[in-house]
């Protein structure tokens, strides 16, 4: 616990908070907030030194920007539009700019020439994008170079993946796939690669067992079960085991808690 948690407990109370416990209770909570926004804003940080997708993807990667930072002033609401610009609407993204004349806020594959490129990457005030006035917070770094490298592979957009043909994809080809068990753990692992991560290394199957235990029943193991999958040695232990806590009453009442 940090050194000045002594004194935020003397000043909780002084101010109301008359019961020590409570007090200490208190300062934990602020400590585990502090400790996620600063997680948060780290991952976020880290986030911007990713090394870019291969393929950008509307929906994937380009949305979710444009969303956070776009779609407020140049989105779906009439009434917020501004510029009449809609970045949400292909026809409109492409449309000639009617306040810039001869300019486009996307040209297809020259983003030095795309004005929501040359704002957003934009040192200027008076004209990046979105303003400082707005209060939404310039892109980082990786966001604006995802946008060049979207527009500069053409500035495809897609339809809402609700609304698309599930298409089954290749496998991503990995530089180790040791750890792949089943065809989603390549999906998951190349993200990780992408990040420079690496998956944790498999707990043994008497903490295994515990967590899926109390996961999936809220109850621990009982020493049978623990008996019995330490000794199952095949692929399917773990699935069976799953299946097994799954048909048990404590897994109906667990879900019924929250009702």
């Amino acid at each position: 616990m940090p050194s000045y948690t002594p004194r935020v407990v003397v000043c909780l109370l002084k101010n109301g908070i008359t019961d020590h416990k409570r007090a200490i209770l208190v300062v934990l909570v602020i400590l585990s907030a502090s400790t996620f926004l600063y997680t948060g804003c780290s991952m976020f940080q880290q986030d911007s030194k990713d090394a870019l997708p291969e393929k950008i993807s509307y929906n994937f990667h380009i949305r979710p920007i444009l969303s956070d930072k776009c779609f407020a002033c140049h989105g779906p609401d009439a009434n917020k539009r501004q510029a009449h610009l809609r970045l949400d609407k292909e026809a409109s993204a492409f449309a000639p700019l009617t306040e810039t004349k001869g300019a486009f806020a996307i040209v297809r594959g020259k983003p030095e020439e795309s004005q929501l490129f040359k704002r957003i990457s934009s040192e200027d005030p008076d004209y990046q994008m979105p303003t400082p006035a707005s209060h939404f917070g310039q892109l980082n770094p990786h966001e604006i170079a995802v946008i060049k490298k979207w527009i500069r592979q053409g500035a495809k957009y897609e339809t809402h993946w609700a609304f698309s043909k599930p298409v089954k994809q290749e496998l991503p080809k990995l530089k180790d796939s040791s750890w792949c068990k089943n065809s989603i753990d390549y999906f998951v692992l190349d993200q990780m690669e992408a990040k420079s991560l690496k998956p944790n290394e498999e707990a043994d199957k008497e903490r295994m067992l515990k967590k899926l235990s109390f996961d999936i029943t809220g109850l621990p193991p009982t020493i049978a079960m623990m008996d019995r999958f330490i000794t199952d040695t095949s692929f399917q232990a773990y699935e069976q085991m799953v299946d097994s806590l799954l048909s048990r009453p404590s897994y109906g009442e667990k879900m019924a808690l929250q009702w």
